[in-house]
């Protein structure tokens, strides 16, 4: 049987370990800063730390060093840089956690950060943020999208990275490092099926932490309705609406995810309207994209330009008749939904990212009764939830056709 536990270690380190009745490990430490985090100034300097701390570390001196240690154990070591937090993973046969935890430990706490590297870091940045900025101007459209769904504009965010990445030194790296990277400040995940993992956790992330927590997000308020026409050189026509609602640390998250279902693949949603009735789109999609602050509901298509009209009347209408659903289609959602989340389970380390983010701030992991609260859900719930968040106040972006000059 699968069971949770944690434990707050005397230096304010926070684990949590999902035991499953697996063979491999896997273990995310999520630090509680992100690039929404930064100051004027440090625009940039989350994601160059993140790709500082595989540089070299007090036991292993160089990133071939380092990244030669994890190849030893079978293991695949990876860092990523998210709005609020940053996380560092891994994933080896249980055989190997003590040493997966060394390399981890010593990632984290004791990195070299030398300017030599900074130097070479920021060239790979650069050309990480150029491809970015280049994908996002060739697709004008879903820049807009990705606004909506990040809450923040991409495109005028990596202007500012690139613009300030010059002047992010080594003593502004090594002061930033300083002032986020305490034990009081991180959360470990673990998923796998070996026995007690916090002796080994206590004994290598042993480094004191005189900093005090004091972790929350901000607050987060939904656009209301806005229509936005972009420019584009594709001849199909796109189209996304966007319904926003609460983020995966809301109670109600689990009634949002059911509601998506019965709009997206129900029997009368609008997959199955638009796409296997009408055979309207050449594309479409239907789906909730959540984090700590919301979540957006979307429903994409790729279209020619004489069907845009007809799509976006459907969707609207399916959206207005969720009100109106049936016990049964609650109910086959219900079921859909369950599966999925048990299945995303298999997916050991998203789950020790997504557990480790939850006990970051200190909220029961979606595997502590989320899918009890699935299996709990009403009709009435589905039916005042349909009347909170899907409303008139969505987002309507679409294409219009740029046109080229000879």
């Amino acid at each position: 049987m699968d069971s949770v536990t944690r434990k707050v270690f005397p230096n304010g380190l926070r684990a949590v370990f999902l035991k499953k009745p697996i063979s491999s490990v896997s273990i995310v430490v999520s630090v509680g800063v992100g690039f929404l985090d930064e100051k004027k100034g440090h625009v940039g300097i989350s994601h160059l730390l993140e790709h500082m701390l595989f540089d070299g570390t007090k036991k292993w001196k160089s990133e071939f060093m380092f990244n030669d240690a994890a190849e030893q154990l079978g293991g695949n070591i990876n860092g990523s840089t998210e709005e609020y937090f940053t996380s560092f993973e891994i994933r080896v046969a249980e055989e190997n956690f003590s040493e997966a935890v060394e390399l981890l430990s010593d990632l984290i706490q004791h990195p070299l950060l030398l300017a030599k590297d900074i130097k070479k870091e920021k060239k790979v940045i650069e050309a990480e943020l150029l491809a970015r900025k280049d994908f996002l101007k060739k697709n004008p459209v879903k820049a807009v999208l990705y606004r909506y769904i990040d809450g923040f504009d991409p495109i005028k965010y990596l202007d500012e990275e690139l613009k300030e990445l010059d002047s992010l030194d080594e003593k502004k790296v090594k002061s930033y490092y300083t002032t986020n990277y305490y034990p009081k400040n991180m959360a470990i995940g673990i998923v796998g099926g070996m026995g007690d993992p916090f002796p080994v956790l206590e004994k290598l992330f042993c480094q004191k932490s005189e900093s005090t927590l004091n972790r929350a997000l901000p607050s987060y308020s939904p656009p209301k309705k806005a229509i936005e026409k972009v420019t584009d050189i594709d001849k199909l026509s796109s189209t996304y609406f966007c319904w926003f609602g609460p983020g995966f640390f809301d109670e109600e998250s689990a009634v949002f995810e059911v509601c998506a279902k019965i709009l997206s693949k129900g029997e009368n949603g609008i997959v199955k309207e638009i796409r296997f009735e009408q055979g309207l789109v050449y594309e479409i999609d239907a789906s909730v994209h959540s984090d700590e602050r919301k979540g957006v509901f979307v429903v994409s298509a790729k279209t020619s330009k004489k069907n845009v009209k007809k799509v976006q009347k459907i969707v609207l209408e399916k959206v207005k008749l969720l009100t109106n659903v049936s016990e049964s289609e609650v109910e086959k959602a219900k079921k859909s939904v369950l599966a999925e989340n048990i299945l995303e389970m298999e997916e050991y380390i998203e789950v020790a990212r997504v557990v480790s983010n939850f006990e970051l701030y200190n909220k029961k992991t979606p595997y502590e009764g989320y899918f009890e609260k699935i299996k709990s859900i009403t009709l009435g719930d589905v039916k005042a939830f349909a009347k909170k968040c899907f409303g008139d106040d969505y987002v309507l972006i679409s294409s219009k056709e740029k046109k080229l000059k000879c």
